[in-house]
């Protein structure tokens, strides 16, 4: 059975959430190193929710960087209606 409601957080981890959340709010801003993985979606996903339009992702493109990844990035911030930047690192 499939629902859109994810489950509760354990309280050690949602104490841990509550606390970067915390964290986030009194940087007011944040940019993002956003690779697509899970860390850094975890953590993009947390710094929108709390900051909103003050939090931006950048993900780096370049030669040894699969396209498939940055595509997924920026499809990810599209949804979400997350500003992504893609900065082109090949010299």
């Amino acid at each position: 059975m499939s629902t859109d409601t994810p489950a509760p957080l354990p309280a050690e981890l949602s104490k841990k959430h509550e606390a970067l959340k915390e964290h986030l709010a009194k940087l007011g801003a944040v940019a993002v190193a956003f690779s697509g993985g899970v860390d850094s979606t975890l953590l993009l996903s947390v710094a929108a929710d709390v900051l909103g339009d003050n939090a931006v992702a950048i993900t780096a493109r370049a030669q040894m960087i699969p396209a498939r990844e940055v595509r997924e990035a920026s499809d990810f911030c599209a949804k979400r209606g997350i500003r992504h930047v893609v900065m082109d690192v090949d010299a």
